[in-house]
């Protein structure tokens, strides 16, 4: 027969109400509490009742001490010091999370436990914490928020779910072993039962069971968990994981079941599956001249191959499409050289590359793969797009000879446009190489062709971003076109066509995805042609929506001290110290000289 428990699900976020204090019981059985004052030695028949309450007196300790009740020294079960304790509660701390789920308007509603087990940010955590959610969120032990970048897999039979965030570094629980585990065991449990984040408890393991049905292992505990513990580590005191918690038992008194270590250990280990991920379809979206270069000539680049190969390829594939984890690296590697004929490994291993940050052997293996297909405008862009990277990176140690590499991925950037004029991603980047070269006019028109490209995709799929958008409020469909503008004007001032780069400055500021650099781009325009003033009220404008920019600051010392108002250059520099201290400190000559020219005029 199953277990009859019922899980923690996720509950109803709303704040910890403050909790009420309970009055401390004391018991005072000391030889030193109250006694009876009788001086029953002058009394010598009395002898009797004197041993008779001195027996009620030690009874009375005896029964306090001796019972199973918590030690008010420590509030802890007996046996289990306080120290220890408080040592791996410090640190395990860092290292356990608060999930929120939020809805497609941001707001919570509901969270979950879940903790690192790896120090480039994967998260365990149970399925039914994660399953209905629109979007998740995750809170350390320093009150740091982590966007959930990706869902690795889950396990909806085990109730298990691997998250990752953007980050590195952290710190992470070791997974230990649960199979050999006693009844008896001492274990502690790190969560936020009820929303209360960081709450630690401590009892012991009931049982080690099985599952009739399922014939799967249980741990039956008894430390204190509510709902908002799903997730939570069950650990020993060496302070590794022996269990995830994942159901109480309402009928009972500390019933508590948690699922045993192994089945995470088997998660982790598990190749990634496309119905595993849960990355947003606008990420598909945004990428989708890759994604459509992965998907659309899927049946040809998998001619002549075995049907095992195909099985391989498409795992990998999908769930390099909708997850993109790093750990797919080795996998690529070896795949790449095993179908060094088939153009979708070396793709996918190159992009796998690319995103690691590791340049040359993404340049090398894209190389091969236009060897393989010359008229792939999306590997030319690619490689274009890495050759520019390569001269960004070598450009300040090796001016001169860092050139080459621009004009390579300036032919290359040139045969992908040519091959497919629509790919709007690599006019973008022939017009970023044409700026490098200061080569204005021709960078004008690379940068118009690139936003006509985007505008054209963004109406052809306007249903599929109406129904993005619904999904992510913060969704921001237009950005490339609204880069594409800022880039356009300049390259405009660079031709020294000032009309055409006001206009593109004003179009991208009326775009929604519209950021404080187009009133920098703007602002520097007025600067540049002398007229101050309106600088200064693109400034302000600036100013009031995004207050602590840098870049808009900086612009605001400078046409203050054109403007000759030193004091006023000297407020917004103040308001620099608080964001960009180093930047400010370089304004402080040239406030100090024109200080110096408004006070002595006829020295200078």
């Amino acid at each position: 027969m199953r277990i009859p428990w019922t899980n923690p699900r996720t509950v109803p976020y709303s704040k910890p109400s403050t909790l009420p204090r309970t009055a401390e019981a004391k018991v005072m059985c000391t030889a030193t509490s109250r006694r009876l004052t009788l001086r029953l030695d002058s009394f010598p028949h009395l002898n009797t009742i004197r041993h008779y309450l001195e027996g009620i007196r030690i009874c009375f300790f005896l029964a306090v001490v001796g019972c199973g009740t918590k030690t008010p020294e420590t509030g802890l079960t007996p046996g289990l010091e306080e120290g220890p304790l408080i040592e791996l509660h410090k640190q395990i701390s860092p290292a356990v999370v608060t999930i929120f789920s939020l809805n497609n308007q941001g707001q919570r509603v509901g969270l979950g436990s879940g903790f690192f087990i790896s120090p480039d940010g994967v998260i365990a955590t149970n399925n039914h914490v994660i399953e209905d959610a629109k979007k998740l969120k995750a809170r350390s032990s320093n009150g740091s928020f982590f966007d959930i970048a990706n869902v690795i897999s889950t396990s909806p039979d085990a109730d298990l779910a691997l998250l990752k965030v953007d980050a590195i570094d952290v710190s992470y629980l070791e997974l230990g072993e649960s199979e050999a585990v006693s009844p008896g065991t001492k274990v502690v449990v790190l969560g936020s039962p009820e929303g209360l984040e960081q709450s630690i408890s401590d009892g012991i393991i009931s049982a080690n069971r099985k599952e009739k049905e399922s014939n799967k292992r249980i741990l039956q505990f008894t430390a204190p968990v509510s709902p908002g513990s799903s997730g939570s580590p069950m650990l020993t005191l060496d302070g590794k994981v022996i269990g995830i918690v994942v159901a109480i038992q309402r009928s009972g008194q500390l019933l508590n079941w948690a699922i045993p270590v192994e089945y995470l250990k088997q998660l982790r280990e598990a190749p990634p599956r496309a119905s595993q991920f849960s990355m947003s379809d606008w990420e598909i979206l945004r990428d989708d001249s890759e994604f459509s270069e992965v998907t659309s000539n899927w049946y040809a680049l998998l001619d002549n191959l075995e049907d095992d190969e195909i099985s391989e390829l498409s795992d990998v594939v999908l769930s390099y499409s909708f997850g993109r984890q790093p750990e797919l690296l080795p996998l690529l590697k070896s795949m790449s050289k095993k179908y060094r004929h088939n153009k979708l490994a070396l793709l996918l291993y190159g992009l796998a590359l690319r995103e690691n940050g590791l340049l040359e052997n993404a340049i090398d293996t894209f190389t091969e793969y236009v060897e393989l297909d010359g008229n792939s405008g999306y590997g030319q862009y690619l490689l274009g797009e890495l050759l520019r990277q390569r001269f960004i990176n070598e450009n300040e140690s090796n001016p001169i000879g860092s050139r080459a590499y621009l004009v390579e991925a300036g032919d290359r950037l040139r045969d992908a446009v040519t091959s497919d004029p629509g790919l709007g991603a690599a006019w973008t980047e022939l017009g970023l190489v044409y700026l490098e070269q200061e080569k204005y006019r021709p960078a004008m028109n690379a940068f118009r062709k690139s936003y006509e490209c985007e505008d054209e995709y963004l109406r052809q799929n306007e249903e599929t971003v109406r129904k993005l958008q619904q999904h992510d409020p913060d969704l921001k469909p237009d950005i490339r076109i609204y880069e594409s503008y800022l880039f356009y004007g300049r390259s405009a001032e660079g031709a020294k066509d000032y009309k055409a780069a006001y206009n593109s400055y004003i179009q991208a500021l009326s775009m929604p995805s519209a950021d404080s650099r187009a009133y920098y781009r703007l602002a520097w325009l007025y600067e540049h042609l002398e007229n101050y003033e309106a600088a200064g009220e693109i400034i302000i404008k600036g100013l009031i929506k995004y207050p602590q920019d840098p870049g808009l600051l900086q612009r605001a010392v400078f046409v203050s001290l054109w403007m000759n108002n030193p004091e006023l250059a000297r407020i917004y520099q103040r308001r620099l110290f608080s964001v960009d201290p180093e930047s400010a400190r370089k304004f402080e000559s040239f406030i100090l000289d024109t200080e110096m020219l408004l006070q002595h005029p006829h020295r200078y």
